[in-house]
């Protein structure tokens, strides 16, 4: 599926990975540059659902884009209404043309046939409906760094 709608963000130099996750935090599909970690993948996709579901509630700013930079590099990460696709790239990477082919490719996959399929599966698990109460460590700074 990811070299079928993102092969676009797969060819950009510099892209280190690609996950689509569930809202309930399952992973769709990844793709791993070589030499790549897939627990890594794994760890920020839950990472994200976590922060994403806290922007999510009625009293913060509701984001469908997230992109943060640490020392290795930026992630980058875009909410759908039943998905959400998170893009590890290096800081040699262009996230300006990284974000636009993740985009389009989101829009591709949503108007395909075998991608509109795929996603009637996906639980209607709205991100707004998770409630996690507490986040860890390594979610508030990165909260903290997106509120900024």
């Amino acid at each position: 599926m990811i070299r079928q709608f993102f092969l676009q963000v797969i060819e950009q130099k510099g892209t280190e990975a690609i996950g689509i996750f569930s809202h309930d935090g399952k992973m769709l599909d990844s793709w791993l540059a070589s030499g790549s970690s897939d627990n890594v993948l794994k760890d920020l996709g839950e990472t994200f659902l976590h922060i994403y579901s806290v922007l999510s509630r009625p009293d913060m700013a509701e984001l469908k884009e997230i992109q943060i930079s640490f020392d290795k590099g930026m992630v980058f990460a875009r909410a759908s209404e039943r998905f959400y696709l998170l893009v590890i790239q290096r800081h040699n990477a262009n996230p300006n043309l990284i974000r636009m082919a993740a985009n389009c490719g989101i829009h591709e996959l949503e108007n395909h046939r075998k991608g509109q399929r795929m996603i009637r599966k996906l639980p209607e698990q709205s991100l707004s409906k998770k409630h996690f109460n507490e986040l860890d460590e390594v979610e508030k700074i990165m909260l903290d760094h997106i509120m900024r």
